[in-house]
This record gives structure tokens, sequence and C-alpha cells, in this order.
């Protein structure tokens, strides 16, 4: 049987928690409210600590905030994020987590995955449906591919260092593939024939696992290494992750979170409730920089699982980020997500959402 750790939190963390936002006297009308704070979890013991409240959030003017961890600095010391409005324009941010202090790097027109390079010096990310990177700080801008009309790169990913990249292309008829780039100069050998937007390599840097792009393929799970030609076909589902160091791989399926060995062998660790929604929208499944550990949240609350014992270490109910005193608040709902390991897998960081309705007075 699967063992559970479920950590009980004391009367600090309530009373931490115990305000409440007013409701504005809105009467006749449905209103929301939402906040957002940053937690941080120690592995070792399992403590709690928030690490960053944002501003709190109107609803009423029609606009929702969405944010996403996009990176930790090696030494743990700034977290980047951002807090887009809309679908256009994506505001960057770094987070210091010693003075707590924020600040705006770059305002960013028809850019998005944005990912921090290992020594945290450069951040690569997909603009005008091709390859940019530039210094952490949105300095020196470099588009590293040159595109025709019909050509699209994107979902970038480091490869062992800061010298080279994991891109996906794809064209609109049928040359596609993953592509190894040199970011130096720009050239590029292909390591993969199928083109993903969700995929993973070993830390070794030796295998790939990906989930197919094309209609036919959109839901298979495939893995190869690096140096063969073919893929290898495991299991219907999405958004694979590699752990136990590449000998395993965690993706969802229909109906929750699977892991199989290279050879297929399948175990569930997660049965999902039926009509329930994406696991791993919005960073609600993530894996650490050792492949050692799991965290996903779902709506029971936030797990911590070990694949190799086949044990979840720890599990956090939502509730205990409800506040005492409700008011006269209709309901109030809480969400975690972003799960985001820091890159010594010693802690997890994770964004707390409650959000506020209330059904007019």
């Amino acid at each position: 049987m699967t063992q559970f750790r479920t950590l009980l939190i004391g009367f600090f963390l309530m009373a931490a928690l115990g305000g409440c936002l007013d409701i504005p006297e809105r009467c006749g009308m449905d209103y929301e409210m939402t906040e957002y704070e940053l937690w941080s979890l120690d592995l070792n013991g399992f403590s709690l600590s928030e690490e960053y409240q944002w501003e709190s959030k109107d609803m009423y003017e029609g606009y929702s905030t969405r944010f996403k961890i996009y990176g930790i600095s090696p030494d743990e010391s700034v977290i980047y994020y951002t807090d887009d409005r809309t679908s256009t324009n994506i505001r960057l941010h770094s987070l210091n987590l010693d003075s707590r202090n924020t600040e705006l790097i770059n305002t960013y027109v028809d850019s998005r995955d944005f990912t921090l390079s290992p020594s945290g010096n450069l951040l690569a990310y997909q603009k005008e449906s091709t390859v940019w990177i530039s210094n952490v700080n949105s300095e020196n801008p470099r588009k590293l591919l040159e595109r025709d009309s019909l050509q699209f790169f994107g979902s970038p990913q480091w490869y062992l260092s800061d010298n080279r990249l994991i891109v996906s292309h794809s064209t609109f008829n049928s040359d596609q593939g993953m592509w190894l780039l040199n970011v130096k100069d720009s050239t590029y050998s292909i390591i993969s024939d199928v083109a993903s937007t969700n995929y993973d390599i070993t830390n070794d840097g030796s295998r790939i696992v990906l989930q197919g792009s094309e209609p036919l393929e959109a839901s298979l799970i495939r893995y190869k290494n690096l140096s063969s030609e073919s893929l290898i076909t495991l299991h219907e589902g999405t958004n694979p992750l590699f752990i136990n160091n590449g000998t395993h791989v965690l993706f969802e399926q229909l109906d929750g979170l699977s892991i199989s060995d290279l050879k297929g062998e399948l175990r569930k660790i997660y049965d999902k409730p039926p009509a329930g929604g994406s696991l791993s929208r919005n960073g609600r499944v993530s894996v650490s920089p050792n492949s050692q550990t799991v965290a996903y949240s779902v709506s029971e609350g936030l797990f911590i699982y070990q694949p190799e014992d086949d044990e979840i270490l720890y599990s956090l109910s939502p509730d205990i980020f409800l506040p005492e005193n409700q008011q006269n608040w209709s309901s109030i709902r809480i969400d975690l997500f972003e799960m985001t390991f820091s890159p010594d897998s010693e802690s997890l960081y994770f964004i707390m959402k409650r959000h506020f309705f209330s059904d007019g007075c």
C-alpha cells in the first residue's frame, strides 16, 4: 500500500491566513477577487514558507492575471515569472527571494516558452514563430533561426549547457522534426523526424521522449536514443517527462497519471475523477532536476511522490490556505499550480491562488 505522510500545519499558519478581503459595495451583480502567493516547501523536513504575496486583483474589470514560473537561478536567489493579462503582451519579471523585491525585465510581444539556461545567464524563447536568445536581463536579443512563411520553430529547451538548444521545427508540408541547435553559429543536426511541443530529455542528454504533434500521433508517447534512428512507441498519453534517470517516463492519460518503463510496463499513480481537467495544465505536474521526485497538484491537494519506492511522501490539503473568516463571500476556491523544483531538488516552489466569489447582495 502506498503510504501517506501529511504535514500538520500549526496555528501560526492559520493566523497568517486569517485576513479576508471585504466585498465592495456592488449590489445586484456577481463579483470576483483573486489573491496570488508564492510558497516554498522544504522537501527534507516538509516545512512550508510563504515567499511572496502579489497585489490582489479585482476581476470586476474583466481580466484575469495568468502567472507562470519560467526558471530559478542556479543559486536559488531569483525566480523568473510572467504575469500576462493578454495573449499578446507578456511581462517577464524577476523576484529576488532574499530581498522580496520584484523587477519588470521586459514586456514581450507575441512571445512565449521562455527557458532559463543552466548557468542562469541566458534566456531562450519563441517569438515570431522562431527562436531567440538574450541575456537574462533581456539585453542583446538575437534571432537564432531565420524562417520563411511556411516554417515554424519553437519550444526551445537547453541541452546540457548554454551552448546548445533543442527546438521543434514544423512546416505546412511533411517536413518536420526536432533539431539540436548550436547557439553560437545556428548550425544544427536533426535528432528526430517527428516534431513536438511536449518533450523531455534525460539529464545526460542521451535520450528524448516526446508526444506527437500530427493528428494521428497527438496521443502517442514515443522515445529514442539520440544515437539511434527509430522512435519507439510506449503508450497513448500526453506531456511525457523522464524520471528515475531516464529509465521510466511519467505522462498523463485520460484517466490519470501513469508511469511506464522503456519496455512498456505500465503502472497508475493517480486516478483522475470523471470530468477532471488536464493535470499538466499550468504546471500542475513537475519532476525534480535529479529526476527522483514528482510533485502533482489535483483537486484533493498537492502530493510529493517518490517513483523508485512507489510512495507518496507528503500530501497537502488546499484547505489550509482558506482564511478563517470568510465573511460574506459566497465561496472561496483554492488552486495550487506552477510546481517548480529548486535546482538542487531540495525545495518545491508553487503558486497559491485564492479565488473569491460573491453572487451579489
